[in-house]
């Protein structure tokens, strides 16, 4: 008898304190997933001061390695087509990464620091329109949506909620919507055959701490599209420490699905450019991983969230990094993450 109460006051206990291991855990992994936010600031920061400015987003979707070497070498962060992710290769101590030229060598090259350990271990994905692995990645940069003043009337309409009954609410010009392509025409821009400045209707630009990418492979010529290039800091009239360069983004749970057309946004992994793996929209408001899905709502793949109960974290231009609550006001989120709208915001971290 004594035994049973013995055992049944342990079992009591255990469950008493597993709740609190796995908090602590947790709270670890998530203070891990912020370090990692940090090196990628820091990384990024390392390159501005070594290049003058900053890594680019990239030029398009499922960029070609091939096509941005010159003598054996890749590009350098002015006119490489591969995005941010790659770019920062040799400041975040994978020198090995950086100097890769083959589509073989990306497909056996994963990068530990791209995953947040809250979610998943180092990952991969078979992509069939591709027929190829990429290794995946948990951050992104975010390309901010035309502020308030560039078009009161049509920022209201972009910013109204539309969503259908169950799922869960959007915004009108989030994801492939305004500016995200740097029109107000939505998809002008080109997506993933971007075309010249010239020839984009009601050409916007791009805002972001990072940009997208200005040159483009066609045929044998690398053609710049007269984009206006890599950011500078001068230019982050906002400041520093008021703009968003990376933030963790939402994903579709289960991670291991297999079916692409609900993973757009985790199929391309960090070699990717101008795609949704590796930038996400100002406009699309933050949730939490979870299994809710809308196939076609292209806003379910370029919002910011995390695989954390608590709220997502970004790092800053100047290197800090801040946490956010999801229920922040997406307006407010577009504005950190526009480098010169004039309408800097002031958080506390």
């Amino acid at each position: 008898m004594e035994l049973l109460v013995v055992i049944a006051i342990i079992a009591t206990l255990i469950g008493l304190l597993l709740p609190a291991v796995q908090s602590a855990r947790e709270a670890a992994r998530r203070t891990s997933c912020k370090n990692q936010l940090k090196q990628l600031g820091l990384a990024t920061l390392t390159l501005e001061s070594s290049q003058r400015f900053f890594p680019s987003g990239g030029i398009t979707t499922y960029p070609q390695i091939q096509n941005y070497v010159q003598g054996g070498k890749p590009l350098g962060p002015d006119k490489q087509g591969l995005g941010w992710a790659f770019q920062i290769l040799p400041y975040i101590e994978e020198f090995r990464a950086s100097t890769i030229s083959t589509e073989a060598q990306i497909q056996n090259t994963p990068v530990a620091t791209y995953f947040c350990p809250s979610r998943r271990a180092p990952a991969k994905f078979f992509n069939p329109e591709r027929n190829t692995d990429f290794w995946l990645l948990d951050y992104a940069a975010v390309q901010p949506g035309p502020p308030r003043s560039v078009d009161p009337t049509r920022f209201e309409a972009n910013m109204q909620e539309q969503s259908a009954p169950g799922t869960l609410p959007t915004v009108r010009g989030c994801a492939v919507g305004w500016g995200f392509y740097g029109s107000l025409g939505g998809n002008d821009g080109g997506g993933r055959s971007p075309r010249r400045k010239a020839d984009v209707t009601s050409y916007y630009g791009y805002f972001g701490a990072i940009s997208r990418g200005t040159f483009f492979r066609q045929g044998t010529d690398l053609v710049d599209l007269n984009y206006g290039g890599n950011t500078r800091i001068r230019q982050i009239a906002d400041g520093t420490s008021k703009t968003i360069l990376y933030t963790e983004k939402r994903l579709r749970q289960p991670y291991d699905n297999p079916r692409p057309n609900e993973r757009y946004g985790d199929d391309e992994g960090w070699s990717t450019g101008w795609d949704f793996d590796a930038v996400i929209h100002g406009y699309c408001r933050p949730y939490q991983d979870s299994p809710q899905f809308v196939y076609g709502d292209f806003a379910r793949w370029t919002t910011p969230g995390s695989a954390h109960a608590s709220g997502f974290s970004a790092v800053f231009a100047d290197g800090s990094v801040g946490q956010f609550d999801y229920g922040i006001d997406v307006e407010t989120f577009n504005r950190l993450a526009h480098r010169a709208d004039g309408e800097a915001v002031q958080l506390d971290r």
